[in-house]
C-alpha cells in the first residue's frame, strides 16, 4: 500500500511525497495568516526544510471553513474510521502564537524553552492524551478507534 504525506485544510487534501514505511519521521506544520490570506506548511521530515507542502487560500474564500475549527490527530470527525492514522504519535506540542522555523527547532530540542505550548503531551498513550503543559486544553477522541500503543 503506498500512501502520501498530506495535509487537509479547508476540506481540500493537497499533498506531497510518498510515505517510507519502517521509520520514524518528526514533523512540524505552521498555519498563520497575513492580511486577507491564510498559509498552511506542514514540514514531514524535520529538520530538513525541504520537504514541505506549502499552500494558501485567501481568507475571504475559504470554500469549507468549519462552523467550529478543530486540529486533528489520526482520525478525521467528518470521516470517522475511514481517516484514520496508521501511524505512532509522540511528542505532540501545540502553540497558539507562530513560531520562527528556528524557534520551532528548538522547541523540538527541548519543549518550553521559547514559547508556552497550548498544548503538550511527549509521550501520548491510549488511554492518556492529556494536556502535560499546564493550559489546560485536553483533548477528547472523536470516535472509539484508538492507536495501539508502540512497544519493540
Amino acid at each position: 500500500m503506498e500512501h502520501d504525506w498530506e495535509i487537509s485544510t479547508d476540506g481540500i487534501d493537497v499533498v506531497g511525497e510518498k510515505v517510507e514505511y519502517g521509520r520514524w519521521y518528526t514533523q512540524a506544520a505552521r498555519v498563520y495568516q497575513i492580511g486577507t490570506t491564510r498559509y498552511f506548511e506542514f514540514y514531514w521530515d524535520w529538520p530538513d526544510t525541504s520537504k514541505v507542502i506549502r499552500t494558501q487560500y485567501p481568507a475571504a474564500e475559504q470554500p469549507n471553513m468549519p462552523r467550529i475549527p478543530v486540529l486533528t490527530f489520526g482520525d478525521a470527525p467528518w470521516a470517522q474510521n475511514n481517516e484514520a492514522c496508521s501511524c505512532t504519535l509522540r511528542g505532540i506540542q501545540v502553540y497558539d502564537e507562530l513560531l520562527s522555523v528556528d524557534d520551532i527547532g528548538a522547541e523540538i530540542v527541548k519543549p518550553m524553552s521559547v514559547a508556552q505550548p497550548w498544548y503538550l503531551n511527549l509521550n501520548p498513550t491510549p488511554d492518556d492524551i492529556s494536556d502535560q503543559s499546564g493550559s489546560g486544553h485536553n483533548p477528547v477522541w472523536v470516535s472509539n478507534n484508538r492507536p495501539d500503543l508502540y512497544t519493540e
